[in-house]
């Protein structure tokens, strides 16, 4: 993952003003600004570039064309990170729906969720012979990652977890109701 050019404080504190996007990047010829802007790939910085827009901290010389390139740079953690950045609290919930929707997330999309996300909710991969489990930092289960495209969603407190939903690669879903493993097939 590309370094992130913010200071990543309390959401009341973020410097959205980027370190490569001195006052005088708006002064650049508008090939130039885009060629820049066209470079960055981290979907957190992606976020502080348009919150540095919608913040009015910085104008771009042709609105209607960076309007494009930001519906290109559109991602579920680039959503995420507007939310972080507009200074909302990146909750378990919202974590736990992330996952349900993007289920085995790359290396690099748990490391930009764990700086979007409290401290407590940092995401953990542990490796296990057949599978590797996703882990909140107090150790509780949160996603299972079969080969084969399987995926088990946890909830519950740690040591306590119960499965609530099963993906399979085809795209159907077992949802289970229970603690005790009685489920509803239910096809999506």
């Amino acid at each position: 993952m590309a370094a992130c050019f913010l200071d990543l404080g309390e959401p009341s504190s973020i410097d959205l003003e980027p370190s490569f996007m001195p006052a005088s990047f708006s002064t650049l010829p508008f090939e130039l600004q885009r060629l820049v802007l066209e470079s960055v790939t981290s979907p957190l910085d992606r976020a502080a570039v348009l919150a540095a827009v919608l913040l009015g901290q910085w104008e771009p010389h042709e609105r209607a064309a960076f309007k494009a390139l930001f519906e290109r740079w559109s991602c579920p953690l680039f959503s995420l990170a507007l939310r972080y950045f507009k200074g909302e609290n990146i909750a378990e919930a919202t974590v736990r729906e992330y996952l349900r929707r993007h289920p085995g997330p790359s290396a690099s999309d748990i490391q930009d969720l764990n700086l979007l996300a409290d401290e407590s909710l940092a995401l953990h991969v542990v490796t296990r012979p057949t599978s590797y489990d996703l882990r909140f930092a107090s150790g509780t289960l949160v996603q299972r990652v079969h080969p084969g495209g399987i995926i088990q969603d946890f909830e519950g407190r740690a040591g306590a977890e119960h499965q609530v939903r099963m993906q399979f690669a085809d795209g159907s879903c077992w949802h289970y109701a229970g603690k005790g493993g009685v489920f509803t097939r239910i096809f999506t």
